[in-house]
């Protein structure tokens, strides 16, 4: 992204982001959403100016975000049945797993990005998510609560 676009960018998106969750568009939510998005902003070009750890995203990132926000409404059905019978049972629901996973290079941005996008598109379902995901390892450890396909593609843990 075009550097000089990516701060107004950010403000108009926390400021909308904002007033969406709000629900209103009064003085004091204006207020509140402005103030919050420069505090957010500031506080995200701080981190990124400390922290040595760079990412490069591209659009390859996106499928597994779609894929993962399309599969919460059945993971969560699935989610509710399982802790319905493990109540009933009187059985635990979860386990760990592990699932064959490229963490790729820690100094790498490209890579460093993947696996971050992998890792968070794993776990937004509540049926599991990313224990740990070691860089340069080849596995990932995984706790779910309802049977999970071992993942097919080990770039992106689906």
């Amino acid at each position: 992204m075009v550097r000089s676009l990516r701060l107004p960018l950010m403000l108009l998106t926390l400021f909308g982001a904002y007033l969406l969750f709000a629900g209103s568009a009064s003085a004091s939510e204006l207020l509140t959403s402005a103030a919050l998005a420069i505090l957010a902003t500031a506080w995200s070009m701080a981190l990124r100016h400390v922290s040595g750890a760079r990412f490069r995203f591209s659009r390859a990132h996106l499928r597994p975000w779609a894929r993962a926000w399309l599969d919460v409404p059945a993971a969560t059905w699935k989610t509710g049945l399982a802790l319905v019978r493990a109540l009933v049972r009187r059985e635990p629901a979860g386990r760990a797993d592990t699932a064959p996973f490229r963490s790729g290079a820690s100094d790498d941005p490209v890579e460093r990005a993947r696996r971050a996008t992998a890792v968070l598109a794993a776990s937004l379902a509540p049926a599991s998510y990313v224990v740990r995901a070691e860089p340069g390892g080849s596995t990932a450890l995984m706790h779910g609560i309802t049977d999970r396909p071992p993942g097919a593609d080990r770039e992106w843990l689906a």
